[in-house]
């Protein structure tokens, strides 16, 4: 949608506001995973205390990292459909990148415990119920496989379904290696296989986590969201036909999903205003995926944006 209207310096202003959210539904497939997830992370966790595993417990974790992103998503998809209003006109988008952060620095924290640990495990080695480890593992292989299937159809394309089904078959794997080293502290009776088997759990959950934080504490903090570069965006602006330069550029995330600029564009004859506030928006949306653009556009003349912000 784009509009115009005229002022003082007879400046023009357009809005695109194609809003595109990948998830249309908060599905019985969403509340499931959830369900079953949370679930296992209580029990794994308790028979994790119970075997004096900390792999089972890192496990866990890891487990419960799942259970935050299902529940990130429906989280996501809930602000998304709440309305705007005129004390909060952009909604409650932001919520999901504020949970994001929040989600991001406790699991930071959950792998500093788990590997501080872990550690200690080697300087003093605790026998491990490797019989319980390994049913208790097993049931997590389970759990992750039957999860994922539940975000598998073959007519189902959507991301963050696809996401979802990858993720935990790799979570499976994960549960595999702890079933593994279950079986090889039986066999073997080394100790320390227990807290070697968590360092790498927790050093996967921390990989994960970390760029979740730095990534939502950037958008936190509004800057430019990944993938997009301010000066291939100001580029393209600049090559429209008729436009002359672009200025006052702020690039941001509304949400997890949508991001949001303002520019003010510089035009060789205000005549040529509605080709420009039509490619500038087609331009926006199909090279940057920018789905809420405001722009504003001047005349070719030094004075007329004195004032402007």
């Amino acid at each position: 949608m784009g509009h115009s209207h005229s002022s003082d310096h007879d400046h023009v202003h357009g809005h695109d506001d194609h809003h595109h959210h990948e998830v249309t539904s908060l599905s019985s497939r969403f509340l499931w995973g959830i369900a079953l997830n949370l679930a296992f992370v209580c029990v794994e966790f308790t028979y994790g205390k119970l075997s004096n595993s900390i792999a089972l417990v890192a496990d866990a974790g890891h487990n419960l990292q799942d259970v935050f992103s299902l529940v990130l998503s429906g989280v996501a998809l809930w602000l998304a459909e709440k309305p705007a209003s005129l004390s909060r006109t952009y909604g409650y988008k932001k919520g999901t990148v504020l949970s994001a952060f929040l989600g991001g620095l406790f699991l930071v924290l959950i792998c500093g415990g788990m590997i501080w640990e872990a550690i200690g495990r080697f300087s003093q080695p605790q026998v491990v119920d490797s019989s319980s480890m390994m049913i208790v593992a097993a049931i997590g292989v389970v759990i992750n496989l039957g999860t994922a299937f539940l975000f598998f159809s073959s007519n189902d394309h959507e991301l963050n379904s696809k996401s979802a089904y990858l993720h935990l078959l790799g979570d499976a794997g994960i549960s595999c290696a702890v079933v593994l080293s279950g079986f090889l502290i039986m066999k073997t009776g080394f100790a320390w296989i227990d807290p070697v088997v968590s360092l790498l759990v927790a050093g996967v959950i921390l990989v994960a986590s970390w760029r979740l934080f730095r990534e939502s504490l950037h958008q936190v903090t509004d800057g430019v969201p990944t993938g997009i570069h301010a000066e291939e965006v100001v580029k393209g602006l600049e090559s429209i036909e008729n436009a002359s330069s672009v200025h006052h550029v702020h690039i941001w995330s509304l949400s997890t999903r949508e991001i949001a600029l303002t520019a003010h564009i510089q035009v060789k004859s205000l005549a040529h205003s509605p080709q420009v506030l039509a490619a500038a928006q087609a331009l926006l949306r199909d090279e940057f995926n920018i789905t809420h653009a405001t722009l504003q556009i001047e005349p070719l003349d030094p004075k007329v944006c004195e004032s402007c912000g």
